[in-house]
């Protein structure tokens, strides 16, 4: 019986979490971890000259962090229908505060900072699986789009893209990498913590126009001739981002492995935070999260400098036109300047992982931060979000991991044209440390009927792999721009997670602490003590989780039409 595994479950959680701790996250800094000592506030770099941001309307305090149900509890049993989606209510303002630390060195966050358990139940159930790769391992699964009707999943260290069978295992629909050696590329796979296939869009003209995209990694070729570059680095990796464009039938999807069409690249300085996830907007335009590919602790302010396309969303059409392989929106909003790189739909990124549109256009941005926090912004054309000289709604220090590496922003902050966070997530652990294993990951707005209809969702995707949610209007209500006292934020709602672990439907689902006891749980599971999940969703709206542990596709089974 289900019931008879909760307390196993759970153990193997502590024990999973236990193991997290120990590892690096895709939030934390990449350097090891520094002492306790105070660093010196610096002087941080100063931000570039970009429009004045607009106002933005206002959310606020969330409660103290809830911790997983401890070893051999069992949760609460859940409903065995969710309840419906309770209505979040507007909060009010409130300035940032500085973390604390208690007697033990251990950094912990204010309430506005820290996760609280809402209302809501999120019910997961097993959808696909994934071939493992040719190591026999589970593979890395960080992509999913859809078309056609169809799902496809991507793994990024095989470049292999899948279409989804419900209940079955997937079926290969395109070799990435063995199409790029076709044309004498190479898919970079070294190293694997960022490298291979990033991200797959299909054209909002897919239907007539058989266009789709990718964003991946490639080595970067002796002979760079005819390759278009937004920017390079002056000491560049052996690797550069780029985005292809290649052509399907869209009435069989059988892929031309001929079609190669090479967007842009952009060199990289470091193997680190290199492109992202890419998106079509309801504009029409391809959206690009593209990392500061810096050192950690950050020390060039990538993310500032307009001559550069890392750390930046980008904006484009991908069509060929005016002579380059692609086109810049005339609106975009550093067209015309000799000193920026005109594709910048805005900057003071450091690692814009995941992008999503709210129902009403708006831009959702997840960013893992580097060692204090992880942030969650709305972005809106020629905002400045502040990177390297911000970490979330705090002066950034390049020293100091956790606790000792940021300050308070200063009175006048207010001049500077910051664009802060909607939301923003602490982490907690030990002051001093550089990373903490946590990163926060986007997800999508549910908008189809169901259960979960009007709530965006959202993830620590890296360990634990909870589940966060929030509503389109708390996140329009927050104050972003502005003095800070001025600013509001969101608070941070937990799902409580439910399980059908067998399909049963004679047999309730069983609660779940937390998404790494779910991809645990799997016979391939790789043993990392990690979560890795990220978010997809289908042409009805319906919420899917992929991950990198286990090769399993799993279903929001309430999220989907009816459900």
């Amino acid at each position: 019986m289900k019931t008879e595994r909760i307390n196993r479950r759970l153990t193997a959680v502590a024990v999973l979490l236990g193991l997290a701790g120990c590892g690096g996250g895709g939030g934390g800094n990449d350097a090891a971890t520094n002492g306790s000592s105070p660093a010196p506030a610096g002087s941080p770099p100063a931000p570039v000259t970009a429009p004045a941001p607009g106002a933005s309307p206002s959310p606020s305090a969330s409660p103290s962090p809830s911790p997983s149900p401890s070893p051999g509890t069992s949760p609460a049993a859940p409903p065995a229908t969710p309840p419906a989606s309770p209505v979040l209510p507007i909060p009010t303002g409130e300035a940032p505060a500085l973390p604390s630390v208690d007697g033990g060195g251990q950094v912990s966050w204010s309430a506005l900072q820290s996760p609280a358990d809402g209302s809501l139940t999120v019910a997961i159930e097993p959808y696909a699986t994934v071939p493992a790769g040719s190591d026999g391992q589970p593979q890395r699964l960080n992509v999913m789009a859809h078309a056609g009707g169809q799902l496809y999943v991507g793994a990024e260290l095989s470049g292999r893209i899948y279409r989804l069978r419900p209940g079955q295992e997937a079926a290969l629909w395109f070799d990435l990498a063995a199409a790029l050696a076709r044309h004498g590329r190479q898919l970079d796979t070294t190293p694997n913590i960022e490298s291979g296939l990033r991200s797959l869009a299909f054209h909002p003209d897919f239907a007539s126009n058989g266009r789709f995209y990718v964003s991946a990694m490639l080595a970067r070729p002796g002979d760079r001739s005819g390759l278009h570059y937004l920017s390079d680095a002056a000491a560049p990796i052996g690797a550069d981002s780029a985005l292809i464009e290649w052509t399907a039938d869209p009435a069989t999807m059988a892929v031309d492995p001929d079609s190669l069409r090479e967007v842009f690249r952009i060199g990289l300085p470091r193997y680190n935070h290199p492109i992202k996830q890419i998106a079509f907007g309801p504009d029409g335009l391809l959206y690009i999260g593209h990392g500061d590919a810096s050192s950690s602790p950050a020390s060039d302010g990538g993310g500032l400098h307009l001559n550069e396309a890392r750390g930046k969303v980008l904006r484009i059409n991908p069509l060929p036109g005016g002579g380059l392989p692609y086109q810049i929106p005339a609106d975009n909003p550093f067209v015309g300047r000799a000193d920026a790189v005109p594709a910048i739909f805005s900057l003071g990124h450091r690692n814009p992982h995941h992008l999503a549109f709210l129902p009403d256009g708006r831009l959702v941005v997840a960013e893992p931060g580097d060692s204090n926090l992880d942030e969650l912004n709305l972005v809106e054309k020629g905002e400045n979000h502040g990177w390297s000289a911000r970490e979330g709604t705090y002066v950034y220090r390049a020293s100091g991991g956790l606790f000792d590496g940021i300050a308070a922003l200063p009175a006048d902050d207010a001049g500077n044209g910051y664009s802060y966070p909607a939301i923003q997530l602490g982490h907690p652990g030990p002051r001093g440390a550089n990373s903490t294993g946590q990163a926060l990951g986007g997800g999508y707005v549910v908008a189809n009927g169901s259960s979960l209809d009007g709530h965006y969702f959202y993830c620590e995707f890296a360990t634990w792999g909870d589940i966060y949610y929030t509503t389109p209007e708390a996140l329009g209500a927050t104050v972003r721009h502005g003095a800070p006292a001025a600013l509001v934020q969101a608070p941070i709602h937990r799902a409580r997670l439910v399980y059908d672990d067998d399909g049963n439907p004679a047999t309730a689902p069983v609660a779940r602490a937390s998404l790494v006891d779910i991809v645990a749980e799997s016979p391939a599971y790789d043993g990392s003590g990690r979560a890795d999940v990220r978010f997809g969703q289908g042409p009805d709206g319906t919420l899917f989780l992929m991950n990198k542990r286990n090769g399993m596709v799993y279903r929001i089974s309430n999220s989907a039409p009816g459900g």
